[in-house]
């Protein structure tokens, strides 16, 4: 009888302890996309006070040169946008690899697994356990042509 009462309350509560987890995923996921388009916004300002609003130009930022087009950061994910979140310790992940580190990124892609279309460049990143190819991820794109980046979730596979 006992055994039959586990089992009742581990079908119930087993559902609810996969949904924290996909939930904190998103969580996490949020305050990334916080804080990649208040970085973007900081970046664009920067280029604007500057005068680098148009064109391929680098700007510096604590410390990190930064390739921006157009006047926001670059969709290359080693030499622009890794760096509006401070991810400058993680360099461009292979993209069949799982992710072994807290977030894992690659950009410099014309096309983004599940993100938008695009006629620049983009990437995104994503969190520990997951690949580039799953939908659980921060996508970045820079349309190249001074439109504001594109700057979002994929959270179908988290």
């Amino acid at each position: 009888m006992v055994i039959i009462i586990l089992g009742v309350l581990s079908a119930f509560a087993l559902p609810r302890f996969a949904d924290f987890r996909n939930s904190a995923v998103i969580a996490t996921l949020d305050g990334l996309e916080g804080a990649m388009k208040s970085g973007s916004a900081i970046i664009r300002a920067q280029a604007l006070v500057e005068g680098k609003s148009s064109g391929t130009q680098t700007i510096d930022s604590e410390g990190a040169t930064i390739t921006i087009v157009e006047g926001y950061a670059s969709g290359n994910f080693v030499l622009g946008f890794r760096y509006i979140v401070n991810l400058d310790n993680i360099n461009f992940s292979n993209p069949t690899d799982v992710c072994q580190t807290e977030w894992c990124g690659r950009g410099n892609q014309t096309s983004i697994p599940g993100g938008p279309s695009t006629s620049g460049l983009g990437g995104k990143i994503w969190p520990k356990g997951y690949r580039w190819s799953d939908q659980c991820s921060i996508f970045y794109v820079n349309h190249e042509d001074g439109r504001p980046p594109e700057i979002g979730q994929l959270t179908s596979g988290c």
